[in-house]
């Protein structure tokens, strides 16, 4: 999971930076936040903290999908929409 998200995390990087998006490096701290909780949440599992995966997590989750996918994601999307706008 750690390993796709990181991917996932690399190319949006590279497409941001390919538009000039000017709020790369904030969306970039915000990508290390993340890796780091999911990173904790998953060490947690691993050494036997808990036999499932706990409600902290799920919430985290789901704040991520709701707050930076739907929110924050779809800003550099406008914008990669404008500049695609712009080249026509």
């Amino acid at each position: 999971m750690v390993d796709y998200t990181r991917q996932h995390f690399r190319e949006e990087e590279q497409y941001m930076g390919s538009l000039g998006f000017s709020g790369l490096e904030a969306h970039k701290r915000l990508h290390l936040n993340l890796l780091t909780d999911l990173t904790h949440f998953i060490e947690d599992f691993e050494q036997g903290s808990s036999d499932r995966i706990s409600d902290d997590f799920t919430i985290f989750l789901k704040f991520w999908l709701s707050t930076h996918i739907r929110g924050i994601d779809t800003r550099y999307g406008q914008f990669a929409e404008q500049q695609r706008q712009q080249t026509f």
